[in-house]
């Protein structure tokens, strides 16, 4: 499991790894998604299952918020 930090935590967010995802081609929310994905991957480890649950429950969240953004 996860052993950091808080301020490891802010590193995983910083806006350098943003940046550098953007400008490999991601959008911003798609950046965001995969730091939230490589951070909470950290935290259940070898939890293949519930790593998949949270993959899920983080593509519904952003459709919804998609979704809200185009209505």
């Amino acid at each position: 499991g996860y052993e950091g930090s808080p301020s490891c935590c802010a590193q995983i967010f910083s806006q350098e790894n943003l940046f550098y995802l953007v400008s490999r081609g991601l959008s911003q929310e798609k950046a965001r998604a995969t730091l939230i994905r490589g951070f909470l991957g950290s935290l259940f480890g070898k939890d293949e299952a519930m790593k998949e649950l949270l993959n899920l429950k983080l593509e519904k969240i952003l459709q919804n918020k998609n979704y809200a953004q185009s209505a």
